[in-house]
């Protein structure tokens, strides 16, 4: 389906026969048709424009219910948030008479910011992402209010106060559905606290968002008076603005105000974003490309025909789609950091670009989006253009230096002091609850750990990895009924989710439901082949229910994916001697004391082989060691008795 392009303004012929009036005559006027006041086509705006946030609804809710938040979130990031980058940089690197303006900041700018990104990820530190983050809030937030002037400005309103206006009340709900979101809110919070700034009062933050209410409420209740004041004076106020207020606020405060899925939040809001941006850029250059303006290129590829339209989605797709590369690749290293880098890079500059390529007061944005001239034309580039340029770049410098300074201070506060201010500060937030829960798991404190992922998973009931950090919290502290609970409530949410497996299976085998753990097992190494730990356990499992021979193989499987696993070398001497192997399963036990010599069950059964091999003395040893290891362990007690018993 071909999307049409906005109506050129075309001179109207002359009309013939001009009436007379006495000796006089009346001079031919050209008769203009009147703009469009659509950016695209009235079927195409109320789609890809005025539609976007319904359609963001419509597609990614269904999608998150059949394969999952993350899933969908993954794809969105990809291919929709990096894909949407490339139009900016064609039109960057591919208008010459731009090029000309910006020189210093086109060919500066990449460099700098690639090698302040590759630098802070070499040390890990946090400052990029903070600045990206913080930056594509503010990015959305001016493009929702670009929108709104394109089309007050397509209807011929230019008075400064309903742009004001507009952009307070973009400014107010903004701000609130930030200040008042569990999730994103908790987002900036949590990168402002991992790049090192000081923490914020609990009292601050509520003041914070009680005042923006109430600011936001009164800037409503003025737009809406005032609104309907101009209209009544006939000033002219677009409804097609209005209609996009209504629609992209009420998608805003449900993504981030109402929505507790971290995934859902951002990829809600970022396919409005992604469509809208896409369209009015392709309804830009359709606009330059009807005026016979622009490459070749340009000129095919933004026609209004169903093949370019599919060709021009497709480049951002593929564009988008490095990134996704880049998420599904697990390396660590530094062609990984690079790829990375240059991601982060992609980002920044695209906010960078944005922020003046497409201002409305520059005359040939104007006239692409077909607006009258005198909407607000740029003047020509002033003298000290290229230094004050270089002077944003230093400035930029400047503000990389103080984030690299701040999170390098010694006087940071600790990980459990950040986790638990943000619980303090977003209570609401279930990623808050969760990463104190974690936390305190990690340092042994069990009772606080299960209480605030309990918390969390009620918070976020159908969230997997709630799920699973729950359940191994209750595993931990040894409350294994209710581990079991949580774990098989897990593989409701993901049915084939290899740790819910192997959690299950663990509690099957220390209740000596054998064929249950081998059932979990078999199950979990069906999609996680390379793990050893899962190959070993489940050969002890085979081993014990008499299937030997798959036991072994098993263990071999473990042993040659991780040499080094005691487990795996311990499960192996002890098949190879069911089997008979005791040559075998000596040089396994022995290997595995050398691993670990204080591992009490690789002593106790390499006495145990050697005993039965009649090797007394040795064996004796073997127990000793063990016994060393842990006096009350009785198997070691035992054979070492039994050896002592014998005659000499």
């Amino acid at each position: 389906m071909s999307v049409p392009a906005a109506r050129p303004r075309a001179v109207a012929p002359a009309r013939r026969g001009a009436a007379q009036r006495g000796s006089s005559t009346r001079d031919n006027s050209d008769v203009r048709d009147p703009p469009s006041p659509w950016i695209i086509a009235p079927a195409a705006d109320a789609a890809l424009i005025l539609g976007a946030p319904l359609l963001s609804a419509a597609l990614v809710l269904p999608l998150a219910a059949l394969v999952g938040s993350r899933v969908v979130w993954l794809v969105v990031m990809t291919f929709g948030s990096v894909g949407h980058h490339l139009p900016g940089f064609l039109r960057t690197y591919g208008d010459r008479a731009l090029f000309r303006q910006h020189r210093a900041r086109f060919l500066l700018a990449p460099p700098l910011v690639f090698a302040t990104s590759l630098w802070f990820a070499a040390y890990n530190l946090h400052g990029v992402l903070l600045l990206s983050l913080v930056w594509s809030v503010w990015h959305g937030m001016m493009q929702h209010y670009g929108f709104l002037r394109v089309y007050d400005a397509k209807v011929g309103a230019r008075a400064p106060e309903v742009a004001r206006l507009d952009w307070w009340m973009t400014c107010a709900w903004f701000s609130l559905c930030l200040l008042w979101s569990p999730v994103q809110g908790a987002s900036v919070l949590a990168s402002l606290f991992d790049a090192g700034f000081w923490l914020i009062p609990p009292a601050a933050l509520r003041v914070a968002g009680t005042v923006t209410l109430v600011l936001t409420l009164a800037i409503s209740a003025l737009y809406l008076i005032m609104t309907a004041r101009w209209r009544r004076r006939g000033v002219p106020v677009s409804p097609r603005k209005l209609a996009l207020l209504v629609t992209t606020t009420a998608l805003l405060y449900f993504a981030r105000v109402m929505t507790r899925d971290p995934f859902l939040t951002v990829a809600l809001f970022e396919v409005l974003h992604d469509v809208q941006y896409l369209a009015i850029v392709w309804a830009f250059n359709r606009g330059v490309a009807e005026r016979g303006q622009g490459g070749r290129l340009g000129r095919w590829l933004y026609r209004p025909r169903a093949l370019a339209v599919a060709v021009y989605v497709t480049l951002c797709l593929a564009y988008g789609a490095l990134a996704f590369g880049v998420a599904l690749w697990r390396g660590d290293g530094l062609g990984t950091r690079v790829v990375v880098a240059l991601l982060a890079t992609s980002g920044i500059l695209h906010f960078y670009y944005d922020g003046f390529i497409w201002k409305l007061r520059r005359a040939e944005v104007s006239a692409g989006l077909g607006i009258e001239a005198g909407a607000g034309a740029s003047s020509p580039p002033a003298p000290g253009r290229s230094r004050r340029e270089l002077a944003h770049l230093l400035i930029f410098v400047g503000m990389m230096l103080a984030l690299w300074r701040i999170e390098r201070r010694p006087a940071k506060p600790g990980a459990l002091e950040v986790c638990e201010a943000m619980v303090a500060l977003v209570p609401e937030s279930p990623t808050a609850r969760q990463n104190l829960g974690a936390e305190l798991l990690a340092r042994g404190e069990l009772e606080g750990a299960v209480a605030q992922l309990r918390e969390a998973a009620h918070l976020r009931p159908g969230f997997l990895d709630v799920q699973l950090a729950l359940g191994r919290a209750l595993l931990a502290s040894g409350a294994a009924e209710a581990a079991r609970e949580v774990f098989t409530r897990a593989l409701t949410l993901a049915p084939e989710h290899g740790e819910a497996h192997l959690a299950l299976a663990e509690l099957a085998l220390g209740d000596r439901r054998i064929e249950d753990a081998i059932d979990h097992y078999q199950r979990a190494l069906a999609v996680r082949e390379r793990d050893a730990k899962a190959h070993g356990n489940v050969a002890y499992a085979l081993a014990a229910s008499g299937r030997l021979d798959d036991g072994l193989r098993h263990v071999q499987r473990a042993i040659e994916l991780e040499p080094r696993l005691l487990l795996a070398r311990v499960n192996a001497g002890l098949i190879l001697d069911a089997l008979g192997r005791r040559d075998e399963a000596l040089a396994e036990l022995r290997v595995a004391v050398s691993l670990e010599p204080s591992s009490v069950q690789a002593w106790s059964n390499l006495g145990g082989v050697l005993m039965k091999l009649g090797r007394g003395a040795e064996a004796a040893r073997a127990f000793r060691a063990a016994l060393a290891i842990d006096p009350s362990f009785a198997p070691a007690r035992h054979n070492l008795a039994r050896l002592s018993a014998r005659p000499r």
